[in-house]
């Protein structure tokens, strides 16, 4: 007697049409979650990463007992920043005053200084951000995000201490959209 054939259990072409369907509906409303983690996920790094650069500029201040610079690149902070060790008193336009430290970007972060941040950041050998004129420094790199009301902030306060927080409300330079 010959062996009774059973039919194949499997899936047809319609069943794998209806899953491969179901699995891009889905996909497409996942991409826009992503996409904002992703963005949000920049800015964090962004920051942390600015956060680390004041610090170590710092660090570098207080164990040199000179003053350090960190100025950033093509005039952007986003562009990446660069820390110099002012030897001769002259700031970070002498070009014997030694490089280093070289952070290259550009990043997709759009970064608004307050006014005293936009050109340079000087630590003195006690770790105090000074102004050019010797006085106390204390400002805040705004990471912007259009059409958001939050937004992330690198806070450098006047004693030297360098925080990352994250804000609910826009602020004039950092405005809650791009139309307004």
């Amino acid at each position: 007697m010959p062996p009774s054939i059973k039919p194949a259990l499997g899936l047809t072409l319609l069943d794998l049409l209806i899953v491969v369907a179901v699995l891009a509906v889905l996909a497409n409303l996942a991409v826009p979650a992503f996409s904002a983690l992703i963005t949000e996920q920049r800015r964090l790094a962004f920051a942390n990463e600015l956060a680390s650069g004041l610090r170590s500029a710092r660090f570098e201040a207080v164990q040199r007992n000179r003053i350090v610079i960190l100025q950033p690149l093509g005039g952007q902070w986003a562009n990446g920043w660069r820390m110099v060790v002012d030897e001769s008193g002259q700031g970070p336009a002498d070009p014997r005053n030694p490089v280093i430290l070289n952070r290259a970007g550009p990043w997709p972060i759009s970064v608004v200084p307050s006014q005293n941040l936009s050109e340079q950041i000087a630590f003195d050998h006690l770790g105090v951000p000074r102004l050019p004129n010797r006085g106390a420094l204390a400002g805040t790199f705004h990471l912007c995000e259009a059409d958001r009301s939050d937004h992330r902030r690198v806070v450098i306060a006047r004693t030297g201490r360098v925080r990352v927080t994250r804000d609910g409300a826009p602020t004039a330079l950092c405005p809650l959209s791009s139309g307004s």
